[in-house]
């Protein structure tokens, strides 16, 4: 029997061979995972440098150009390090080698998600301006970039937090009818008083986001609740146009009897009923209609409010004002987005020590969707978004499309050089 007895050493390396199983079976179970992530990686890569290319280089000078631009390279730091540097960690789950890979990851995770909701803030301020203020001043190139520049910096310096607070964190689980150790990376070891840790984290790192975050929502809930008085007003021109085309033709039927008295009741009837078809059917008559609520209905302005150069003007207005509501709401999605999984990443992050413990009880889907919500959403959300923007925007496609007809045109020229 004493012979069959081990030493501290063997056992040592027993339960070592254990937890590289552990870990290897955990890795088998979550390898969609890290094909998500690996795609996901790849698209936004390529994406992300067609941004900061178009916006940094080709875009036309404005605030937005600096923006997008600056969350371009958010993305861009999302894809090159964020989301490879969690494909390694998942390849060493509960055998984690080194403290450092586990800062190095908090620390550009922090500072990505400081610095992303910035630039929201400071794009949601800029909406603000437009919609609510728009003859008052308004955020410059200059100052967008200088804003950029600022909220970088900002966020490199409290995105150290988590960097400080994260490392190596060990406990035990069993693993078939064994006792073993396993090291993740988590709130680390060292901070013996480990919720005194989490605390300083949500100090320091938790509470500004949360003020961002918050004041973000209430500058959209006013641009919102302006849209939304704007658009009752449009509302309630629509219910008058009928009785203002009626006041005006019968005004115009006026005039004319003066000239022509030949024209009878059944005339001027046919008329107005010609009149309201066409305002149904044709968007000029919808801006004569808009026109015609802004000035007071008399026979010299609806003359002149009939003319081509103030419908083009009326027009124009309200392209304008679409083009501005249709950014608004898909910046406004965009942010919402990042607002909910930011919420799920932190939610799961409650549980997330609990699913440790039990990783290879829990079914292989749940623990898949558990690990891209809880360690990939906002990455794979920050990687993607500045495409979803820039798909939206004309310019953006316009530059994509002469860049495509370029590319096409050089190679045709090659090939006849080639067959020449």
């Amino acid at each position: 029997m004493e012979g069959m007895e081990l030493s501290p050493k063997n056992t040592t390396l027993d339960t070592s061979v254990y937890v590289k199983e552990y870990n290897a079976e955990f890795n088998k179970k979550i390898l969609p995972v890290s094909i998500v992530f690996g795609l996901t990686a790849s698209v936004g890569l390529i994406a992300n440098a067609l941004v900061i290319y178009i916006y940094g280089f080709r875009y036309k000078r404005c605030n937005f150009k600096y923006f997008l631009f600056t969350l371009g390279l958010i993305g861009l730091l999302q894809c090159t390090i964020m989301l490879p540097t969690q494909i390694g960690e998942m390849h060493y789950w509960f055998n984690f080698p080194t403290s450092w890979l586990c800062r190095t990851s908090a620390y550009v995770f922090g500072y990505t998600i400081i610095h992303c909701y910035s630039i929201l803030f400071l794009i949601a301020l800029d909406r603000f301006r437009k919609v609510c203020r728009p003859y008052d001043w308004q955020i410059q190139a200059n100052t967008a970039r200088n804003l950029s520049i600022i909220t970088s910096i900002a966020s490199l310096i409290l995105a150290t937090t988590p960097g400080v607070v994260s490392g190596h964190h060990s406990f035990q689980t069993s693993y078939k009818d064994v006792n073993i150790t396993v090291t993740v990376c988590a709130t680390d070891d060292m901070h013996n008083n480990r919720e005194w840790a989490v605390y300083f984290l949500l100090l320091l790192g938790g509470l500004p986001v949360s003020v961002i975050i918050l004041v973000t929502c209430t500058i959209y809930a006013l641009i919102l609740m302006r849209f939304y008085r704007q658009g009752s007003r449009t509302a309630q021109s629509s219910l008058n146009n009928s009785s203002l085309a009626r006041s005006s033709s019968d005004e115009l039927s006026k005039v004319k009897t003066d000239d022509q008295n030949n024209i009878t009741d059944t005339d001027n009837k046919e008329i107005v009923s010609v009149q309201n078809g066409d305002n149904n059917s044709s968007m000029n008559s919808t801006f004569k209609n808009i026109m015609c609520v802004v000035f007071p209905v008399s026979r010299q302005i609806n003359i002149k409010a009939n003319r081509p150069g103030n419908l083009r003007k009326t027009s124009s207005k309200l392209a304008v004002r679409e083009k501005l509501l249709r950014k608004t709401c898909i910046v406004l999605i965009i942010t919402i987005t990042c607002i909910i999984a930011l919420i799920i990443t932190f939610c799961l992050h409650m549980v997330s020590e609990s699913i440790n413990y039990h990783a290879l009880e829990v079914h292989g889907v749940i623990l898949n969707a558990f690990v891209i919500f809880h360690r990939g959403s906002f990455s794979m959300i920050c990687a993607l978004f500045p495409i979803i923007y820039g798909v939206r925007d004309n310019s953006f496609r316009n530059i994509v499309r002469e860049m495509l007809v370029k590319y096409k045109g050089s190679n045709q020229k090659q090939e006849l050089e080639t067959c020449a």
